[in-house]
């Protein structure tokens, strides 16, 4: 280019062939100076472009990094949604899990529930039989136990001797036995006699008969039976007991002051709870009781008169006896 400038000025003056060389100078330093300044531009343009190859081989490393890392991302979030999709299906599978659990545990608990309620009428079932028939169960014991009292000296061939503290205790013993056992044989009994209606252990034609006994010796039927004081239940029972041995044994001689003084007894207490109004205040009074005393008393000596088979009684009850004047005393006190 510089030859090219240097043949164009050199045309230049042939042609003007003008003399003037100051002019000529200052134009050919005005073009070497436009000339510098164009190679500086060039080599300032070069320059750029360099850098702007390096820019932009940095901007396409950090494009293809951006790309690995973008890359990555979507990989990460790839995983994220796999792991979460995985999650939630096992969430979902143990919820289901845990709801067949829960519905197993609460159809289990509902069984236990039903078979507890079950077993709760069960026994309330085998409490109300128990109660039922535990009357029945001491009246026959208490008679079994006389039968065994009595056939003690005849089996054993054992007799009391003087002194002998066993033999003495012995003899006690079978002598309570046996007047227990006396007063359940023969003696009326309305919680025993109410169990075999309320047990249903009679047959209809057995219940159809004896069910106005039961009602003309206990002044209630056996249904209702035991709504009264436990006292004045024993009152009825030592009535019907008195009653029944005047028609089983009308023949033999039993105290006649006790019977009338017993049921002189049993009439006063009859009135007594009739005007109370309330079934504690009577068994709690004191009266009550001294007068049942005296009822359970003379029942046991007309009982004992009774069950003997041959009308005069035990030897030591021969005559008045000292039962008869203590009950006697008592009707003179009342």
């Amino acid at each position: 280019m510089e030859d090219e400038i240097t043949g164009h000025i050199h045309t230049s003056v042939d042609i003007m062939s003008t003399p003037n060389i100051e002019e000529l100078k200052a134009r050919v330093a005005q073009l070497e100076l436009n000339l510098r300044e164009e190679k500086e531009a060039r080599t300032l343009s070069e320059l750029d472009k360099a850098q702007l190859r390096t820019e932009t081989e940095e901007l396409r490393s950090d494009l293809l990094s951006l790309d690995t890392y973008t890359l990555q991302l979507r990989q990460q979030r790839n995983g994220f949604q796999t792991e979460l999709a995985s999650q939630i299906e096992s969430a979902t599978a143990s919820a289901q899990r845990s709801d067949t659990l829960v519905k197993a545990l609460r159809d289990g608990n509902s069984s236990l529930e039903s078979e507890l309620s079950r077993l709760k009428e069960e026994n309330t079932k085998l409490q109300q039989e128990l109660i039922v028939k535990e009357p029945l169960f001491e009246m026959g014991k208490k008679v079994r136990i006389r039968y065994l009292a009595q056939a003690r000296e005849m089996v054993l061939f054992v007799k009391p001797r003087k002194g002998d503290t066993i033999q003495i205790e012995r003899q006690e013993l079978d002598k309570v036995g046996i007047e227990n056992g006396n007063l359940s044989a023969h003696g009326g009994n309305g919680k025993a006699d109410a169990a075999l209606f309320q047990g249903n252990f009679l047959s209809e034609t057995e219940r159809y008969a004896y069910w106005v006994v039961f009602q003309a010796l206990y002044k209630t039927p056996p249904q209702d039976y035991g709504t009264r004081s436990p006292k004045y239940l024993e009152i009825m029972d030592h009535e019907a007991t008195i009653r029944t041995l005047k028609v089983l044994n009308d023949t033999l001689n039993r105290p006649l002051e006790a019977r009338v003084q017993a049921l002189i007894e049993i009439d006063i207490l009859k009135e007594k709870y009739a005007k109370m109004d309330d079934a504690t205040k009577f068994d709690a009074d004191r009266e009550v009781d001294r007068r049942l005393t005296l009822v359970r008393t003379c029942t046991r000596k007309i009982v004992e008169y009774d069950r003997q088979k041959d009308g005069r009684g035990c030897k030591e009850d021969k005559g008045p006896g000292e039962l008869s004047r203590v009950c006697l005393a008592k009707r003179s006190d009342s």
